[in-house]
């Protein structure tokens, strides 16, 4: 968990409260209320979120920069876009005794698309299309009160490759037989990670081009696989995992199931009934391969037959 705070110094120079810096993945949650001063931005689970701390005797003559973009909103989140188009961003569900109804998004002055994927009575999630933003350049997003709080509603904004991946070249030829091994390769990786999405898992191959860096030497790449799920009602869900390397499913950041290496590339493994609460889950893939991913991942609501059809891949963003 990251948390970076913001606030104001009566002796010190004026200064924007919440003023991101350059650099930093994420930046402050901002308040346009006149008694506010204090904001900060909690990182939990990859989401963003902002939370806003009043105060009384605050100064009124601060000028928001980069400028308000929407007048009737009494607080904003301000991230800075890293490697993803498309991200997921959390907010508290009420601004002061009222719920927060929509959520809007700017890029500089232009407004992108949003939509509100989960809601609970602590938070808003929404999923940010953040296509039009450079990289480092801040996208803010604007909490609006109203009558009644916002709802997920159809899926007019989708993320058209919400399953990301990252490799990175390592040293060694030999096939990693834990998760503990895993770790000790990426101590061992040379150059810069790569990044690519793709729609599911079926393109997973053909990305190599992407990525791949091999030569003579045959070196191994460490390939961690991510996307966001939401899961409809809790149950007993059941995962599986298919492909010649070996490979590790974690959700939530908790391991859940183990693939051996060296079966064929159609023969799958299933692991037991985990247990998950309504929600957005973070499900992970890490595996190791030389050239193409053959990894597949397929996940079902236990005692039904077929893929759970409705529990959905939002973006592999965080």
């Amino acid at each position: 968990m990251k948390r970076r705070v913001g606030g104001y110094d009566a002796n010190a120079k004026a200064r924007l409260v919440g003023t991101p810096r350059r650099g930093v993945r994420g930046g402050l949650g901002e308040t346009a209320l006149p008694d506010a001063h204090l904001a900060c931005l909690v990182w939990v689970c990859g989401l963003a979120m902002c939370v806003t701390v009043a105060a009384a005797q605050a100064p009124r003559d601060l000028k928001a920069r980069p400028a308000w973009n929407v007048a009737e909103a009494p607080a904003r989140l301000i991230v800075e876009k890293d490697q993803d188009d498309f991200f997921l961003a959390r907010l508290p569900a009420r601004t002061g005794d009222r719920p927060v109804a929509a959520v809007r998004a700017f890029v500089s002055t232009n407004e992108v698309m949003t939509r509100v994927v989960w809601t609970d009575d602590s938070h808003v999630t929404v999923l940010v299309d953040a296509r039009s933003a450079k990289r480092t350049q801040m996208v803010k997003l604007y909490a609006v009160p109203g009558d009644r709080m916002a709802e997920p509603g159809p899926p007019s904004l989708v993320d058209p490759a919400p399953l990301r991946g990252r490799a990175q070249r390592t040293a060694g030829m030999d096939l990693p037989r834990s998760l503990a091994d895993v770790q000790m390769l990426e101590t061992r990786v040379d150059g810069r990670p790569a990044w690519f999405t793709v729609s599911d898992a079926t393109k997973l191959p053909a990305t190599f081009k992407e990525w791949y860096r091999g030569d003579w030497t045959r070196k191994n790449h460490v390939v961690d696989l991510q996307t966001w799920l939401v899961v409809p009602s809790a149950g007993r869900y059941r995962f599986g995992l298919a492909g010649v390397a070996p490979a590790w499913l974690l959700v939530d950041g908790r391991p859940v199931l183990e693939h051996p290496a060296h079966q064929p590339y159609d023969k799958w493994t299933s692991g037991e009934d985990v247990p998950l609460e309504p929600g957005l889950r973070r499900l992970q893939v890490r595996t190791v391969c030389r050239q193409e991913i053959d990894t597949g991942m397929a996940w079902k609501r236990s005692g039904e037959p077929g893929a759970a059809t409705n529990m959905v891949m939002l973006t592999g963003g965080d």
